[in-house]
C-alpha cells in the first residue's frame, strides 16, 4: 500500500482577505495537517497583499505557508498552475478562497489515497444554501467510494474545485490551460485522461460560503459559463486530449445540461425573489 501522502494546499487569491483567511483557517483546524499551503495572489490590489503578509506573519508555523504574488492578473486557472508547480507535497489539494474544508477532510482523502491509491480525488461540497455550516460536524463513516471514469466527466463536471486532491504530477499539468470560467472542469477533463478515472468520497468534506453560479459574483452569467465549457472542450479536442467520440458525447450531454440548468437557475431566482419578500 502506498506511504501516507503528504498534501499540499492551493489556494488562488485575488481581492478577497476576508474569506481566504477563513479558507486558511479551516486547513489550520485540519484533524491531520496539510504539508503546506501555498496562497497565489493573483495580482490583488496592493494594499490587499500587504494585508496577506501580515496575516502570514502571525499564523501558525507547525504548518509553512507561501505566498506568491502574480505580476500580472492571470485568472484562478493559471494561479492554480503556478501554485501547483511550488508545490514539494505527493499531492496538491485545491480551495477556492470563500470556500471552507471540514476539519477531516484531509484524514478521509489522505486514508483514500492510502487504500486505494488513487491519483484523482473528490468528494461532495454543499453550498451555502443547501446545508447549514454547523451540520458538516456530523461526518458520516464509513465513506462510500464510487469510482468515476471518462463518461461522468463528459457528462457535467462530477467534481467541485475544492474537493479536487491529485498526484503532484498530475496537478502540476491540469491547469495549464489556464481559464477564467470553467476552467476547473477543462483541468478536470484534462487530469482525469491522466489518473484514469477518480475516486469520489460520497461525503461533505467542504463547504461552500458562495451562492450557486449563475446566482452572484463571477459566476452570475451561467450562459457564460456554458459557452466557456464548450470552448474549452473543443480546445481539448484540437490538442488531442478527448477523441471525435469524447467530443460528440459531451455536446450530447451539452445539449440536454443547458436547458435543464437554466430552468433550474430560474426556479432559484424566482424561489429565492420570494423568500426576500417574506423576510
Amino acid at each position: 500500500m502506498p506511504n501516507s501522502p503528504q498534501i499540499s494546499a492551493v489556494i488562488p487569491v485575488y481581492n478577497n482577505a476576508v474569506t481566504t483567511a477563513g479558507a486558511v483557517a479551516s486547513i489550520l483546524r485540519q484533524s491531520k495537517p496539510v504539508h503546506e499551503i501555498i496562497l497565489i495572489d493573483d495580482a490583488s490590489r496592493p494594499e490587499v497583499g500587504a494585508g496577506f503578509a501580515r496575516r502570514l506573519a502571525d499564523c501558525n508555523k507547525a504548518v509553512p505557508i507561501r505566498y506568491e504574488r502574480l505580476a500580472e492578473n492571470a485568472g484562478p486557472g493559471l494561479a492554480r498552475h503556478r501554485g501547483a508547480a511550488l508545490a514539494s507535497g505527493s499531492h496538491v489539494a485545491f480551495l477556492d478562497a470563500d470556500d471552507l474544508w471540514h476539519r477531516r477532510k484531509i484524514e478521509e482523502v489522505s486514508r483514500a489515497i492510502t487504500d486505494t491509491g488513487a491519483a484523482l480525488i473528490g468528494h461532495h461540497r454543499p453550498w451555502a444554501f443547501d446545508l447549514p455550516e454547523g451540520a458538516l460536524g456530523d461526518l458520516p463513516s464509513p465513506v462510500k467510494r464510487n469510482l468515476l471514469r471518462r463518461s461522468a466527466f463528459l457528462k457535467r463536471n462530477p467534481i467541485p474545485t475544492s474537493s479536487i486532491v491529485a498526484r503532484v504530477d498530475i496537478a502540476r499539468e491540469m491547469f495549464r490551460y489556464g481559464g477564467r470560467k470553467s476552467e476547473d472542469y477543462m483541468a478536470l477533463v484534462v487530469a482525469e485522461r491522466s489518473a484514469g478515472g477518480a475516486l469520489f468520497l460520497d461525503a461533505p468534506l467542504c463547504w461552500a460560503k458562495k451562492p450557486p453560479f449563475g446566482y452572484s459574483g463571477e459566476g452570475a452569467d451561467q450562459m457564460a459559463i456554458y459557452r466557456a465549457s464548450a470552448a474549452h472542450m473543443l480546445r481539448l479536442r484540437r490538442e488531442g486530449i478527448l477523441s471525435a467520440r469524447d467530443l460528440a458525447m459531451f455536446f450530447f450531454w451539452f445539449a440536454i445540461r443547458v436547458p435543464v440548468g437554466m430552468a433550474r437557475l430560474w426556479r432559484y431566482r424566482r424561489g429565492d425573489t420570494a423568500r426576500q419578500g417574506k423576510a
